[in-house]
């Protein structure tokens, strides 16, 4: 009898150590697999018996819920947008159990005691947000439309919702969607991810303010980008066509003199004195923005002739936007090497390289490698962790995002290329910057490194902690500054 026993216990240590393996393996999940699952799981079940009542089909509160959404039983309350036809059937305790403001929206009475009216909200967005809501949807769907998600989130205090936002966003930002992101990231004024915004920015100016997406950036948050230290263009002209995009995405009928009403507040931050005469001829005139006198104002200050700016154009700033992107020449070029040919081959451009102090890397260039295939470039550490990613083009590669490295490891560029000629042969790196001392190894060829140097941000005052934030307007009115993210038509319509 005791040794039964004693292999009883053993047999019930045995499965706990089981179960709680697979209750591990279960947690490692990827979040949206189970969904996946429980979604497969469901359908099995109606499957079975499709006459069996919903209630009994569903095993647990949780798919319960995600059929009150899907199919609108129950439903006690329609959101409705207007000028968009759709609606969405939702319940007033699931909501209200989700945030704070739409408990305290829903308490008071409505026009329609039925209808939730959301004139402010994008509808795709707040679709996504019930469905997060109803079926703890974690996939955030692409930039455009997660920056208004991030916008509900903060608007209806969802807390968690609001950090994951700013995280996928913190990941995403790039120079494509630099518009969205960063006008959401002003609005909401998230230091980490203007941060981020700022180390985009720098290297990638020209790009941005060569976006046609300029024009959804409300007004503030052009204005904190032309203001913004980060900012450096090639030409000023960049500037002043960035807020001719801006300025017609915003009416249904840019005329000149409309078109000056939309940018005048825009005008004093630009530097025109920084222009040439060809510059400002070939550029500004034709946008027929400015009147001729001060036209003939701005030419003969940039000619020098006088120093009289009219009051539309006063900025007296005559110097280019100063670039914050440094650059470093790793390797000089060798003439007694010769370069080989390969169909397909992986290539560290830079490897064992060590930075004396952390920086972003934003751009690589090598003379010693060539090809006109494109293929990807990585930017990894010392334990093959890819940290970036670019595509080489030709024989450089411009980072979408930034790549930190910090000063206590070794890192390596890669680049994987079809039908490539390179140099299979590598010298050591010893640069000395202002900000150190640069080492490591390098192909023999032009090797340049072009990056910015880490900054601390500057500093701001302390949010009050015994204030609370305060929420959003619960009226169905626009707020002051609104993001200029939602369906909304242009001025003039």
């Amino acid at each position: 009898m005791s040794d039964l026993g004693a292999t009883s216990g053993e047999e019930e240590e045995y499965f706990s150590d089981a179960e709680t393996v697979m209750s591990d393996q279960q947690q490692e999940k990827p979040k949206e697999e189970t969904r996946k699952d429980e979604e497969q799981e469901e359908k099995k079940e109606e499957e079975d018996d499709p006459e069996k009542p919903w209630q009994r089909k569903k095993s647990n509160i949780k798919s319960r819920i995600c059929f009150l959404r899907k199919s609108g039983q129950l439903s006690d309350l329609t959101v409705t947008f207007p000028g968009d036809t759709r609606t969405i059937k939702v319940h007033r305790l699931v909501l209200a159990m989700s945030s704070p403001v739409l408990e305290t929206l829903l308490e008071g009475p409505l026009e329609n005691n039925n209808v939730l009216v959301r004139p402010e909200d994008p509808p795709e967005a707040f679709e996504w947000l019930m469905d997060h809501i109803y079926q703890d949807k974690s996939q955030l769907p692409e930039v455009s439309v997660a920056v208004q998600v991030y916008q509900l989130a903060s608007k209806y205090q969802m807390d968690s919702l609001d950090q994951m936002c700013s995280k996928f966003l913190l990941e995403k930002v790039n120079v494509e969607n630099f518009p969205f992101v960063y006008n959401t990231a002003v609005f909401l004024q998230d230091t980490k991810l203007l941060e981020k915004c700022s180390l985009v920015l720098a290297p990638s100016s020209d790009q941005i303010m060569s976006s046609q997406d300029i024009g959804v950036m409300s007004a503030g948050a052009l204005t904190e980008l032309l203001k913004h230290p980060s900012l450096s263009v090639s030409s000023e002209t960049l500037v002043y066509k960035a807020l001719i995009t801006w300025g017609r995405s915003k009416l249904a009928d840019p005329s000149p003199e409309s078109l000056r009403q939309a940018v005048k507040e825009f005008l004093p931050l630009v530097r025109f004195r920084a222009m040439t005469t060809d510059e400002f001829v070939e550029h500004v005139l034709p946008s027929e923005v400015l009147s001729n006198d001060e036209c003939v104002k701005l030419l003969k200050t940039i000619k020098g002739m006088a120093d009289d700016s009219p009051d539309v154009a006063p900025c007296t700033i005559s110097e280019k936007r100063p670039s914050l992107e440094k650059v470093a020449e790793l390797l000089q070029i060798r003439e007694d090497v010769t370069s080989i040919f390969a169909n397909e081959a992986e290539v560290s451009i830079v490897r064992t390289f060590k930075t004396p102090k952390p920086i972003y890397v934003s751009k690589v260039s090598c003379t010693a490698l060539s090809s006109l295939a494109q293929g990807p470039a990585e930017v990894k550490d010392a334990e093959n962790k890819v940290l970036g990613k670019g595509s080489w083009q030709g024989m450089s590669c411009r980072f979408p995002q930034p790549v930190r490295l910090e000063p206590n490891g070794e890192y390596r560029v890669d680049v994987t290329l079809k039908e490539l000629r390179w140099v299979n042969s590598y010298g050591a790196v010893n640069v000395q910057q202002e900000e150190g001392h640069f080492t490591g190894e390098a192909l023999l060829g032009k090797v340049v490194l072009y990056f910015m140097e880490d900054r601390p941000p500057e500093e701001t005052p302390p949010p009050e902690e015994s204030t609370p934030k305060d929420p959003p307007p619960l009226e169905n009115s626009p707020p002051q500054e609104p993001p200029l993210l939602q369906d909304t038509p242009p001025e003039g319509d």
